[in-house]
């Protein structure tokens, strides 16, 4: 009876009310509590990385950004067949018309920013107000990875291609019921609706339209993380480079790191394998290193340093990750920049070349490049 003039189901009205309890009750649970407070005992001295199956943290990032498709697609009871929050795309299989809604182009989405509450009644809105995003494709090897209030750091299309939107306030767009609805038709549509983005996300984004209304406070986008495989070389005082031999049955695996300013990668090596890289290292001939590298190779006979490796990881690589670029461990006893905006302040001790780099930069590798490590990503394995 409460609802009946709402002109949305209930169904939906109390899908929306359990999400919120669910939270509160969880909230309140003291076992959920007290496994969060033990986090903060190895905040500040985290242990290394172990090994699962699974450390892709796009899949927690979309989950917290996005509403589940399965309940998006829940029929909700209001006049227009969109809603705040969701991202409208051009839809897969058809081609897009060079003068249709989205002017030809594959990279364009909006993003629906009219309220709800007005998307719900048939007597509330003429037209639907859009801002439109560009699709960029996340590529650890390509610069624009940075993430800022006007992007939405990622989202999976065309079955698991996955894309960050960076979001133009300037271009706004309007559409109305009856384009909404022929677009969206099932048979002769040539829109669909990606994704639906969470109440908060939501928020944020539509007050970058409302300059005059304070921020909304959102929950930090986590770093985004790449599994690699390595091979390991010692560059020659004759040039060229030669392969670390790695113990049977041992791969040099780990993550590559990406703060959310995307300006350069933390490269952390399994702990899996740090015996034996360990004893790799600490046994390296170094009578045919090249001279000027000798003074990396000496600071990873330290097993302190070799240490660092396996937790803080190779630092101040900058992006993107193409031909080679130069790797360090945080210096020991030195304060370090409190956001992630800066390089750390690092010890050069190695030189990190792109996996799909050819046989001829392994020859003219740099004299002075220290341990080599040639990274294959996990797209490239």
């Amino acid at each position: 009876m409460l609802l009946r003039f709402e002109g949305l189901n209930t169904s939906s009205y109390i899908l929306d009310v359990f999400d919120r309890v669910l939270q509160y009750e969880i909230e309140a649970h003291s076992a959920v509590l007290e496994a969060a407070i033990l986090l903060d005992e190895v905040a500040d001295d985290p242990a290394p990385l172990m090994i699962s199956n699974d450390r892709d943290t796009y899949v927690v990032l979309e989950q917290t950004l996005f509403v589940n498709p399965k309940r998006r697609t829940h029929a909700t009871g209001a006049e227009w067949p969109i809603a705040f929050g969701d991202i409208l795309g051009p839809r897969p299989g058809n081609p897009i018309k060079r003068r249709g809604f989205f002017s030809g182009r594959d990279d364009l989405v909006f993003f629906v920013a009219s309220p709800e509450c007005d998307l719900i009644r048939k007597d509330g809105l003429v037209t639907a107000l859009l801002v439109a995003g560009s699709l960029k494709n996340i590529d650890m090897a390509k610069p624009g990875l940075a993430v800022t209030a006007k992007t939405t750091p990622v989202i999976t299309m065309n079955g698991n291609q996955r894309f960050q939107i960076d979001w133009n306030f300037g271009d706004l767009r309007t559409i109305s019921l009856d384009q909404v609805k022929r677009l969206l038709h099932l048979d002769r549509g040539d829109m669909s609706i990606v994704a639906r983005l969470r109440e908060g996300p939501a928020l944020s984004l539509r007050q970058q339209l409302l300059s005059n209304v304070g921020r909304v406070g959102e929950l930090a986008p986590l770093p985004r993380s790449w599994r690699f495989r390595a091979d390991l070389y010692l560059p020659l005082q004759e040039g060229g480079a030669q392969p670390i031999t790695i113990p049977d049955g041992v791969v040099i695996t780990g993550n590559v790191l990406i703060p959310r300013r995307g300006k350069f990668a933390t490269l952390i090596i399994d702990s899996n394998c740090e015996a034996d890289l360990t004893e790799v290292l600490l046994g390296l001939d170094l009578d045919n290193v090249a001279n000027r590298s000798k003074a990396s190779f000496e600071t990873l006979k330290e097993q302190s340093r070799i240490r660092q490796i396996f937790r803080s990881g190779f630092q101040g690589v900058d992006l993107p990750l193409s031909m080679s670029r130069t790797a360090g461990l945080l210096k020991l006893g030195e304060e370090q920049p409190e956001t992630d905006e800066k390089k750390p302040k690092i010890d050069k001790v190695a030189t990190i070349v792109n996996g799909d780099a050819d046989e001829d930069l392994l020859a003219n590798i740099e004299p002075n490049a220290g341990l080599v490590l040639q990274v294959y990503l996990e797209s490239d394995m």
